[in-house]
């Protein structure tokens, strides 16, 4: 019922705009990517003898989308599920639900000048290369947000700021959050484009996490730097730079950082790349009154930047705090109009060596051949096959001593129809 009266309030949101306003336009787009994955060290290393697994995911959207010349409006609602996870054990039948339907996105973007609007809702924050901010969107949820955006735009320079404030239920007393969740989202982004075919953008984020799952008081991480990209002809480069500051969750004063960089040339059809990530970890677990040295990643598309094989999606756990190093070369080749087949090592270590991780840093190699069909303007098909060779610091790491070489194959159709433009 829950899920019945989301999707009748979305759509009476939209009539209601409609009959506002007849001279704006109404879109109604959808999104259907179901995904095959064949699982054997996908995400951890397994056990030598262990039985691999296959599963079917599926994510299904529906985009309503209004917009005039003073107002933009936006829902997404969505379902994201595995085929089967309705099944009932008592019957042949498909019955139940498993509360897959989500609202993923749901804002009113609101004209307030000529050059500025407000945008006010859950949204998808994705800036620059989206090493710190991001839609997470390999995840079939994926990521949004729920902030207050004021954007700016003045020639060739672009302001925005936002701030979010999010509470679990209605209380008329305290603000208690879940400690591993981010109780406050704030940030100002600058960016500036060069006619030379250089883009800089600087990134200021305020996070708060509060110190337990039942107190008032948050303590914030701040997080500031920039990034740049440089186009001249066949060339292009990207580099990203981030100190953080502030308080973690325990109260140690934060003194971290985080780099990225990469460079491309492309030949024809043929694109060759290299670069690396690199972020900061701890030499010793912090104390009391001890220094934190380990990057906290906020909203990092982490499948985009350390592997398909998402081994390293939460620092303090995958690295035992020791941070991560990946030095990382790739190659892509245009084999047609629509066809494209990329390959992609990496070289994984830890940036440092604490008494909970092994004493060598060497993590391991990682390959990811990726290769992709674009059917027509709306079908985006993918086959990907990756490995990983892990060294003995991983296996140790991980609690896996039998592990043996991990495969990951994956099959992924994303179908983007358009109901409906008016």
């Amino acid at each position: 019922m829950k899920h019945l009266h989301l999707f009748r309030s979305s759509m009476l949101i939209i009539i209601a705009l409609l009959t506002v306003d007849l001279s704006a336009q109404f879109t109604l787009e959808g999104q259907l990517r179901p995904r095959f994955e064949f699982r054997n060290g996908y995400q951890k290393l397994v056990p030598d003898g262990s039985v691999p697994a296959f599963l079917i995911s599926q994510r299904t959207r529906l985009a309503f989308s209004y917009q005039s010349d003073w107002l933009r409006v936006k829902l997404v609602p969505q379902d994201v599920r595995i085929w089967g996870d309705e099944q009932n054990a008592n019957t042949s039948g498909v019955f139940g639900d498993v509360a897959s339907l989500d609202m993923h996105e749901a804002f009113a973007e609101v004209k307030v000048l000529p050059m500025a609007s407000v945008i006010i809702g859950r949204q998808e924050l994705v800036y620059d290369n989206q090493s710190i901010l991001s839609n997470r969107n390999w995840n079939q949820n994926g990521m949004a947000a729920d902030v207050a955006l004021l954007r700016v735009k003045a020639g060739k320079w672009n302001l925005h700021l936002a701030g979010g404030w999010n509470t679990q239920k209605e209380t008329g007393t305290n603000h208690y959050f879940i400690s591993d969740r981010l109780k406050s989202l704030n940030f100002i982004w600058l960016n500036r484009s060069f006619n030379q075919g250089f883009n800089l953008s600087l990134l200021h984020i305020a996070s708060g996490i509060t110190a337990g799952d039942s107190t008032n008081l948050i303590r914030f991480r701040q997080t500031t730097g920039f990034y740049s990209d440089y186009r001249f002809r066949a060339f292009s480069a990207s580099a990203n730079l981030y100190y953080q500051y502030g308080l973690n969750k325990a109260g140690n004063k934060v003194n971290a950082w985080m780099a990225d960089a990469e460079a491309r040339r492309v030949f024809g059809r043929l694109t060759p790349s290299a670069g690396f990530g690199f972020l900061s970890g701890n030499s010793a677990i912090p104390g009391a009154n001890g220094t934190d040295h380990l990057f906290d990643d906020i909203y990092r598309s982490k499948h985009k930047f350390f592997g398909f094989m998402d081994y390293f999606s939460a620092m303090p756990a995958h690295t035992a705090q020791g941070g991560l190093i990946d030095l990382y070369g790739a190659i892509q080749y245009i084999t047609g109009r629509n066809v494209t087949l990329k390959n992609t090592g990496h070289w994984f270590s830890l940036a440092a060596t604490n008494t909970l991780t092994p004493g060598k840093p060497a993590l391991g190699y990682e390959n990811d051949l990726i290769l992709s069909y674009r059917q027509r303007d709306r079908a985006l098909w993918e086959l990907g096959y990756m490995l990983f060779l892990p060294t003995e610091s991983l296996k140790e790491l991980q609690k896996v001593p039998t592990a043996k070489t991990a495969h990951y194959v994956y099959l992924m159709v994303t179908i983007t129809p358009r109901f409906i433009t008016d």
